[in-house]
């Protein structure tokens, strides 16, 4: 959220973060288009779809690309 009094969407690090993440192997699912009081459409899910069978090691690997995918893209915007 990009500002969390008017509750704008952060559409930009939304975009980031599905770039970033091809890069560091973690591939999210399609974003969610909403319409906006305003009138037009904003996106602002990020979907993550591991596979049905998942141990916790690969969760845990999962996490940390997360984690590592959310930073890069902060800092690159």
């Amino acid at each position: 959220m990009k500002n969390s009094d008017t509750r704008e969407p952060h559409n930009q690090l939304l975009d980031k973060m599905v770039h970033v993440g091809w890069k560091n192997g973690i591939f999210f699912g399609e974003q969610m288009q909403i319409m906006s009081t305003a009138g037009y459409f904003i996106q602002n899910t990020l979907k993550i779809k591991p596979p049905l069978i998942i141990n916790d090691e690969e969760t845990e690997k999962v996490c940390e690309l997360f984690e590592q995918t959310l930073k890069e893209a902060i800092k690159s915007i």
